[in-house]
């Protein structure tokens, strides 16, 4: 089997704007895309998401956020047709979250973690969220990324 080729500034793209991650709760329903990568910083290695997030519907002062978990993966993975077959399950590692905003128009946003030296794969569990005031955040199901090798 082919190995897994490097993965650093490799684009992999999570939703579309045409089919966003959406979330619904309490009256409001945020939406969000976007793209991730792990790339080299002054300040190291990262997993960084960038997209947009929006409110189609908005109630109570809700604002709409997407969030990223980092996963990652010491084992050794393969590339099998689109798919990567790993000796190892990825493992959940950090996370953090885009700007939370109550925008009805698309807004880009960003947000980021280290991986660590651990570790030679990573992929990204994104959700889109509702924060909502008084109540626990509400969040999609994740979809994951392709991962790759870093």
């Amino acid at each position: 089997m082919p190995s897994a080729a490097y993965a650093i500034d490799e684009v992999r793209e999570w939703n579309s704007k045409s089919e966003p991650l959406t979330e619904k709760s309490y009256g409001s329903t945020g939406k969000a895309y976007g793209k991730w990568k792990v790339t080299q910083t002054s300040d190291g290695t990262k997993s960084k998401a960038y997209g947009y997030s929006k409110l189609s519907y908005q109630a109570d002062n809700h604002k709409v956020y997407f969030d990223l978990d980092t996963h990652l993966n010491a084992g050794y993975c393969t590339q099998v047709s689109k798919y990567m077959s790993c000796s190892k399950e990825y493992y959940y590692y950090k996370s953090d979250e885009g700007k939370h905003h109550d925008s009805s128009a698309w807004t880009y946003n960003t947000a980021q973690t280290g991986v660590t030296g651990a570790a030679d794969y990573a992929r990204a569990g994104m959700a889109t969220c509702l924060d909502i005031p008084a109540r626990p955040d509400t969040c999609s199901g994740r979809t994951y990324t392709a991962g790759g090798k870093y």
